[in-house]
């Protein structure tokens, strides 16, 4: 039995660098994911399996993600994302209009619903919650 308080890490620094960005976008498969910074891409995140819920624990470069209404047809996840800014900020769609989120901001999102983000280089909390 796996320690609940082990997190599953996944760093882009262990993946050769013209690999990083796909190696990370492969993994948020419910979201389409667009570089927007330099390159070697870098990403971090710290994940514990909290029985249903995810808690993770997040740096990475600045990206624009997008959940479209195809997506959300064929994978079916109905999960909602707190994420809980503490450095770096963006700027997004969840369905009432353009919001900006900045450090120590709070932001849920529905992904049963479409969506788009920019977002800058980000150090974040996330609680992935079905």
């Amino acid at each position: 039995m796996r320690d609940l308080m082990t997190p599953i890490v996944f760093d882009t620094a262990l993946v050769p660098e013209q690999q990083r960005f796909l190696g990370w976008s492969s993994a948020l498969n419910s979201i389409e994911t667009a570089q927007r910074g330099p390159e070697p891409f870098e990403g971090r995140a710290e994940m514990w399996m909290l029985e249903s819920l995810v808690l993770s624990h997040v740096r990475v470069d600045a990206m624009r993600y997008l959940r479209d209404e195809a997506r959300i047809a064929t994978d079916l996840r109905d999960h909602f994302a707190v994420v809980h800014l503490i450095e770096g900020s963006f700027v997004g769609d969840y369905g009432h209009g353009e919001v900006a989120s900045a450090e120590g901001s709070v932001t849920a999102i529905d992904m049963r619903r479409p969506w788009w983000t920019d977002a800058t280089r980000l150090h974040a909390h996330v609680l992935s919650i079905p």
